[in-house]
């Protein structure tokens, strides 16, 4: 009892509350984007429906998440981080290939992307292995090689922008860790070199390249993607072009309920809609983050926290700056808002984690008189 007493002075019910809040607005943008890209088809609205159900998922697994205590996570982690690898394996022999990515399994009507809810059980299972017993070197070292069973399954796939999400991840984690900047440099260098190599001898992703830099050489080839953005975008003005009126999102522009999202978000509601958008992002990321850096929590948690809050930061800053034409197209969804039952679920679960570890009880006993700390 004295646990939760403390958990609810220190305000972590609003943390919580603020998150739950904050996903639920999202998502409701996410509804929006989703009925607005689809009011050029024959059946408007069945797509925002599967969203909903995807919407109320997310959310209970948000909830549920968050219940737990983070000492489940912390004592089942090696569990989950197979329970989350193995479906990635499984998928170079047994999964459904869309868009040319084997990234899917089908069963009936309904598709799974293990990817995404392997995320939050990816980063768990770096943190424990980085708060575990030995050096630092050590440590370090087993996070990286750890990193690679999973990038090698997801870059096989291949899904590239996941890849680098989740090599983002494991050198967030170094670098939140307190590894030395060098080293971490050193391990940015060493996957800078193996994008570079994936890029060289990949045709297809040569193209997105060069599509990016110059679309004009190529406006209806490589250069595609980056055309229609710029177009959708500018077309929604600082106002929008209001709800069943985003004709360019539903002729021309490529997936626009998923990987071009925000460029659907910004012609139906336009700049004043996408500030919005990216306010309550700014917010999401920002309140946990205050939470992690001033609770006394133990290590794994904090680290977790901080860890979760830089995933969802990352990602959402990939998607929209692809859709602002800043990036060259990946494919990565934006968080809470593109469609996807497996992108909302993994979602879900990696805030209620977070969630759940900015609850964790810290077992350091407050200074003595000498202002030393005792342990628990």
């Amino acid at each position: 009892m004295s646990d939760v007493r403390c958990q609810k002075q220190n305000g972590f019910g609003g943390v919580d509350a603020a998150v739950f809040g904050l996903a639920f607005m999202l998502g409701l943008f996410g509804l929006l984007t989703i009925i607005s890209s689809q009011s050029g088809e024959r059946g408007p609205t069945m797509l925002a429906l599967l969203q909903l159900r995807n919407f109320l998922i997310g959310l209970a697994v948000l909830a549920v998440a968050a219940r737990l205590d983070f000492s489940f996570y912390r004592r089942y982690a090696a569990v989950l981080a197979v329970l989350s690898l193995i479906p990635l394996v499984l998928l170079l022999f047994w999964g459904v290939r869309i868009n040319g990515m084997c990234g899917w399994f089908r069963f009936g009507g309904v598709t799974l992307q293990p990817s995404e809810l392997a995320k939050p059980l990816y980063l768990l299972a770096l943190v424990r292995i980085f708060t575990g017993p030995g050096s630092a070197f050590r440590r370090g070292g087993l996070v990286v090689l750890a990193a690679l069973a999973w990038l090698v399954p997801v870059g096989l796939q291949p899904d590239m922008g996941t890849a680098a999400v989740y090599a983002a991840l494991a050198v967030t984690v170094l670098f939140l860790g307190g590894i030395p900047v060098r080293v971490v440099g050193g391990v940015l260098v060493a996957a800078a070199v193996a994008a570079a190599g994936f890029v060289l001898t990949h045709p297809y992703a040569m193209r997105r390249l060069t599509g990016f830099l110059d679309p004009e050489s190529d406006p209806l080839g490589s250069g595609w993607h980056v055309r229609q953005f710029e177009l959708a975008i500018a077309r929604g003005q600082i106002f929008g072009s209001k709800l069943g009126n985003a004709l360019w999102s539903n002729a021309y522009l490529p997936l626009p309920y998923n990987d071009s999202a925000f460029a659907t978000l910004m012609e139906t509601l336009g700049l004043a809609g996408g500030t919005v958008v990216v306010l309550l992002f700014v917010f999401l990321v920002a309140v946990p983050s205050r939470a992690a850096l001033i609770r006394p929590l133990p290590d794994d948690a904090r680290l977790f926290a901080m860890g979760a809050v830089a995933l969802l930061a990352l990602q959402t800053l990939v998607h929209v700056s692809v859709n602002l034409c800043l990036l060259p197209p990946t494919g990565l969804t934006l968080p809470l808002i593109s469609y996807g039952g497996s992108s909302f679920a993994g979602c879900g679960l990696l805030l209620g984690m977070m969630l759940s570890a900015l609850k964790a009880v810290s077992h350091q006993a407050p200074p003595d008189e000498n202002g030393t700390s005792q342990p628990g």
